[in-house]
């Protein structure tokens, strides 16, 4: 019998098979792009999107983040004792479809950041992913609530040795929020970076 013979019944068989696994493929790539993104994800009706019921309730920590706000930075100049001000834009809205909330800022100067912020619930507490225009390399904070602030921190090294920053969310409402970087460095506490955002929307 000639090959072709042989081969042909095992190849009709073989797309008879793969047939419903093509249409099962092709009705999932019509399903709303809702039911793909998710429903927490920013939306029309959702600009900012929405926290997912089912993420960690400390979720809803950071949730003034979401939105638009106006900012106003003043930065520490270490060279010669000066405060630099420069305006900000800080926006927030959810993501990885509600279980965390990622940020993004543009500074009149032209540094641009941007910043995830997920709870871990088994260690409890914030992991804060950060992200700028200026570094390769992302940097990782780690805290939680303390009080009536959100505060998160990082160890590193400069050139007078190792030191401690810190940042803090403080006097949230309804119209914004106010936010410090402090660096702890030889038994001192050295103000560094403040901003004072009022929402927008």
């Amino acid at each position: 019998m000639p090959f072709y013979q042989t081969i042909l019944p095992c190849l009709v068989l073989l797309c008879l098979t793969a047939l419903p696994a093509t249409k099962a493929t092709a009705q999932e790539a019509a399903a709303p792009p809702s039911a793909i993104v998710g429903d927490y994800e920013p939306s029309p009706a959702y600009p900012f999107g929405r926290l997912n019921p089912e993420a960690p309730p400390e979720t809803a920590q950071f949730a003034f983040m979401l939105g638009e706000h106006d900012c106003v930075d003043r930065i520490f100049n270490q060279n010669d004792g000066s405060w630099k001000e420069v305006a900000k834009i800080w926006n927030g809205r959810s993501f990885l479809n509600g279980y965390a909330i990622r940020d993004d800022t543009w500074r009149s100067d032209g540094v641009y950041t941007s910043n995830i912020r997920k709870y871990d619930a088994e260690a409890g507490k914030w992991i804060v992913t950060f992200f700028s225009n200026g570094s390769a390399a992302p940097s990782v904070w780690e805290g939680g609530k303390e009080g009536d602030e959100i505060v998160v921190s990082r160890d590193g090294e400069g050139p007078q040795g190792p030191y401690t920053a810190r940042l803090m969310f403080h006097d949230v409402n309804d119209a914004g929020f106010e936010w410090k970087m402090d660096i702890l460095a030889g038994g001192q506490v050295l103000p560094w970076w403040t901003s004072s955002c009022k929402r927008r929307r």
